[in-house]
């Protein structure tokens, strides 16, 4: 009974202090270079990793390359991959000699092997029975990436060569954290973007190049934009400034012109008064009369 209770603990302890599998997103994808009947890429991310052939996805036969791709749909962290393989018959050796694991930002119709990050390469060569098999390969691949491709283009010697290369597998589970996040727990990375998701020590990678040119471009844009408000409410200044010198300009040389125009105004208005107050006519005629004239 004890036994059962330590498995138990020691089982909670794997959910609560492990990476996420990142294919049990539903933004992950997952798809393969061709399909066997009724052995569909779905069998490799339905959570059963039982061992039989029958539950496991495959390639169809007569294929130059067999390969299955894990889109994740962003770029995150990754900390290691397991494949589950069938054991439950001959072939089932036969079809997971050779294979490699890639990730990359390019998907695998897109991507040679040289524009790939190499994680994993097999290397058996002999003829490997049922009993043999090794039934999960936990891969480590401590690598940022978007794309996880299993491929292989290994044809086996007991085949025809028509036969092309097949890949078969149980199921896949690709484990990691948010790019920005490392530890079982998926902690925040401290004092960067991007950090080793072991150890958490800074790391560059291409999203955080990009973030950082995004970042610088922004800064520029952001300076360039200061830059030209001062611009503008400086000129601002200076326009309402220049404005208020003319009309001020003006108020004075019409205050100027005022005092010139109330002297010509008091003027005529003398020179008027000055006849209607003159020697009335009774005054003329009669010092006309008397023989001498007012002046």
């Amino acid at each position: 009974m004890n036994v059962l209770y330590l498995i138990a603990l020691i089982g909670l302890l794997e959910i609560i202090y492990s990476y996420e599998n990142l294919c049990r997103r539903p933004t992950t994808v997952l798809t393969q270079s061709s399909t066997y009947p009724k052995q569909g890429v779905g069998f490799a991310n339905d959570g059963n990793k039982r061992s039989e052939a029958m539950c496991c996805s495959r390639t169809a036969d007569k294929h130059p390359k067999a390969w299955l791709q894990v889109d994740l749909g962003q770029q995150f962290s990754i900390k290691n991959v397991k494949l589950y393989f069938p054991t439950d018959d001959y072939w089932s050796g036969v079809h997971i000699r050779q294979f490699y694991l890639d990730v990359s930002d390019v998907p695998a119709k897109q991507s040679t092997t040289d524009k790939r990050t190499r994680c994993y390469t097999d290397t058996t060569t002999e003829t490997v029975g049922p009993w043999s098999i090794k039934k999960i390969r936990d891969i480590q691949c401590n690598y940022t990436a978007r794309y996880v491709i299993v491929e292989s283009n290994y044809i086996s010697p007991e085949n025809d060569p028509s036969e092309g290369a097949v890949l078969e597998i149980c199921e896949i589970e690709v484990f990691g954290c948010e790019v920005g996040r490392f530890g079982a727990n998926c902690t925040l990375c401290r004092g960067c973007q991007s950090c080793n998701i072991v150890s958490g020590e800074c790391v560059l990678t291409g999203l955080t190049k990009q973030q950082d040119s995004k970042d610088e471009n922004m800064f520029i844009l952001y300076a360039i934009s200061a830059v030209l408000s001062m611009s503008l409410i400086i000129n601002g200044f200076l326009l309402v400034w220049i404005l208020r010198h003319r009309t001020s300009r003006r108020r004075d040389v019409n205050q100027e012109k005022k005092p010139c125009g109330t002297q010509e105004i008091h003027n005529t208005l003398y020179q008027e008064l000055g006849q209607v107050i003159g020697p009335s006519q009774y005054d003329q005629l009669h010092s006309s009369s008397l023989g001498f004239t007012v002046q």
